[in-house]
């Protein structure tokens, strides 16, 4: 179900929003269930060339709350990461770093000695994430953000290195497909 929600966002974004930098994504945050929380990559590429990130810096989802949010525990399902930090590992939440800020900043765990790097010419994510933000006032959807790199070291360039969108729940999508269908059949 979530590769066919991503797929219907690229889809949207890119047939009807292109002005706005939308073609451009690297993730979709899925909010129709506020307990499951899904992050999923595109598998586009990074916006920018960039290896000035370590790996405990993590990458900041800019004003995806509407309002300051710490999430409760910081554990993660799934295994989204940066596509080519070495050593890989999925990236979790970071509590700390959220709990008086409007971002999201996810890190890379207790690899801290790992370099996040990112690349014009391959994907910046991989994966997918799933957590509980129960609780969590998220900006609107088809909000677009962006993906910062974070600066917990203060030596990184804090560069956007993508963009995400927040997506809504499968039937206000489906009401989004089903007024595209009745525009259609009134053009004709």
């Amino acid at each position: 179900m979530s590769k066919l929600l991503a797929a219907l966002v690229l889809a949207f974004c890119t047939s009807s929003a292109s002005a706005q930098g939308l073609v451009q994504l690297q993730l979709v945050v899925d909010i129709s269930d506020p307990s499951a929380v899904t992050i999923t990559s595109l598998g586009s590429a990074a916006l920018v060339n960039d290896a000035s990130a370590g790996g405990g810096d993590g990458i900041d989802l800019v004003g995806l709350f509407a309002t300051p949010f710490g999430p409760s525990d910081g554990q993660v399902a799934g295994d989204l990461q940066v596509a080519s930090t070495s050593p890989n590992s999925p990236l979790t939440f970071n509590n700390v770093a959220t709990s008086s800020s409007s971002d999201l900043r996810l890190f890379t765990g207790n690899t801290l000695s790992s370099t996040q790097s990112y690349s014009t010419g391959s994907p910046a994510f991989t994966g997918q994430a799933i957590d509980d933000l129960s609780g969590a006032n998220f900006s609107p959807i088809w909000t677009v953000g962006d993906i910062r790199l974070g600066q917990i070291s203060q030596q990184s360039s804090g560069a956007v290195v993508g963009r995400y969108v927040i997506v809504p729940e499968p039937s206000s999508l489906a009401l989004i497909g089903l007024g595209g269908l009745l525009i259609a059949r009134r053009r004709r």
